[in-house]
């Protein structure tokens, strides 16, 4: 009698385990990125789920030189990771990380609203704060002075 208790249990976690498996609905999302209401030219972006419900995806879109990007989700499973145009539908945080040499920490910026995406095409419009330092310009040494070319700072 108790095994036949337990079958419907089991049988309801090997369910939502495949049901976890099965990848999620994508929707398109493209947009333009600017700073002083000029497009801001690469770096890239990175859609965090306000949920914190990862589900072993990652959506970001790379900023193309005329600040346009398409968002696209990485899926990683047990047997392969696959990249695909679109995100699900939901709430995100969106970080915007500058180019760099991937030397330079903390230059990326975290917009302080979060973007819905809704179950259709969508189109997005992110503006950098105009005291966010243009991305790609140099940043000043400890003394405050503009880097050497070249990049030695030593005096």
């Amino acid at each position: 009698m108790t095994r036949l208790f337990f079958l419907p249990f089991v049988a309801c976690l090997l369910a939502a385990g495949c049901a976890a498996d099965a990848p999620p609905t994508l929707y398109p999302l493209t947009g333009v990125l600017t700073h002083g209401k000029k497009p801001v030219a690469g770096g890239g972006l990175i859609f965090m789920p306000e949920s914190d419900n990862w589900g072993g995806m990652v959506v970001n879109a790379s900023v193309k030189a005329d600040g346009t990007f398409t968002a696209e989700t990485s899926r990683t499973t047990s047997t392969a990771t696959t990249v695909t145009p679109g995100i699900p539908a939901g709430r995100y945080k969106v970080a915007y990380h500058p180019p760099s040499d991937g030397q330079v920490v903390g230059g990326e910026y975290h917009f302080p609203d979060a973007v819905t995406v809704e179950a259709r095409d969508n189109t997005l419009v992110l503006n950098l704060p105009d005291e966010f330092p243009s991305p790609g310009a140099k940043k000043p040494n400890e003394k405050g002075k503009p880097p050497a070319p070249g990049g030695d700072d030593d005096d």
